[in-house]
């Protein structure tokens, strides 16, 4: 019922939670944990199958949808204003914050050059699609991710989508600034040393299983706290500089990331951004990121990661 390629991944994980369980028939202290860790995987696994038979059969749907998605799209909002105009003729415009929005993106790209107004009266396609495209990521990079009162009227049915993006842009912002407070503090590297180089390696492809950034941050704490209990061979550690000093650091750095006044995040949220937008557009600019080697292991990742938002952009 998986998808096939899950397969190898698949067995990977249960001989990793066989060997646990029979670890805790012969230490009876590691017993319950040994059942969680393999319950935690099954019931992984049992999401993933349901993912994949969703993804099969929308992909079995896909001609349909094709054609028909954007008509059904359309009828729905053109149902939804008329039955808002019919309620309250003389009311307010029920596609005003949808105007508000592509004014601002309008004035923003005519400013910034990318279009000409000639372009758009013109109806050249090229022009529109480059405002629409830095409309929706205007959106996902704000402060504040879109809610139902503030989302374009247009959007409304992509508001599960948006925050998706806008939470996993603003994590790629704190991500890479943690990356580099991380290698730039004397602290880190004086306790880390030689584990500096590895941990920077881990966090620029790090996957969170969550949306919600406070969920993303407890699992890179849980998963670097995992790679910390662990020396090169895969066994624990007992140095107690572990279990305070590194965790300390980590906990801190991740706050100074947070924190939207610190100056390296204010660059690297211009350098995301740049990153963003070029995934999502045709140009070929010269990745600045690339330049700063912290950064240079999750340029490829970050990269994968963006890709599916691009859809949005359409």
């Amino acid at each position: 019922m998986q998808a096939p390629k899950r397969d190898r991944e698949t067995a990977t994980k249960w001989a990793s939670a066989k060997e646990l369980l029979v670890q805790g028939d012969e230490n009876e202290e590691e017993r319950p944990l040994a059942f969680c860790k393999a319950l935690e995987m099954l019931l992984e696994r049992a999401n993933i199958i349901r993912i994949d038979s969703a993804n099969a059969r929308l992909k079995s749907i896909a001609p349909v949808i094709g054609m028909h998605g954007v008509e059904y799209e359309r009828a729905q909002m053109k149902k939804r204003v008329k039955i808002a105009i019919e309620a309250n003729p003389n009311g307010p415009n029920p596609l005003k914050r949808t105007e508000k929005w592509m004014e601002d993106a309008v004035r923003r790209e005519v400013e910034k050059g990318s279009v000409t107004l000639e372009s758009l009266v013109e109806g050249r396609g090229d022009a529109f699609e480059i405002v629409h495209k830095q409309a929706v990521l205007a959106l996902v990079m704000e402060a504040s991710a879109p809610t139902e009162e503030s989302c374009p009227e247009t959007l409304a049915l992509d508001l599960t989508r948006l925050k998706a993006a806008h939470n996993e842009f603003h994590f790629d912002v704190v991500s890479a600034t943690f990356v580099v407070l991380l290698q730039q503090s004397k602290k880190a590297r004086d306790v880390l040393g030689s584990q500096l180089p590895p941990v920077t390696d881990f966090l620029a492809s790090f996957a969170p299983r969550s949306p919600d950034p406070d969920c993303m941050f407890r699992d890179l704490i849980n998963e670097l706290k995992k790679k910390g209990e662990k020396g090169e061979k895969g066994e624990k550690t007992d140095d107690p500089r572990l279990e305070e000093e590194i965790y300390s650091i980590i906990d801190e750095t991740i706050s100074k990331s947070k924190d939207e006044s610190n100056s390296v995040r204010y660059l690297f949220s211009g350098r995301i951004a740049m990153l963003w937008t070029q995934v999502v557009s045709t140009t070929s600019t010269t990745n600045q990121l690339q330049q700063l080697p912290p950064l240079a292991p999750c340029i490829e990742f970050l990269h994968e990661r963006i890709k599916p938002h691009k859809k949005l952009m359409k």
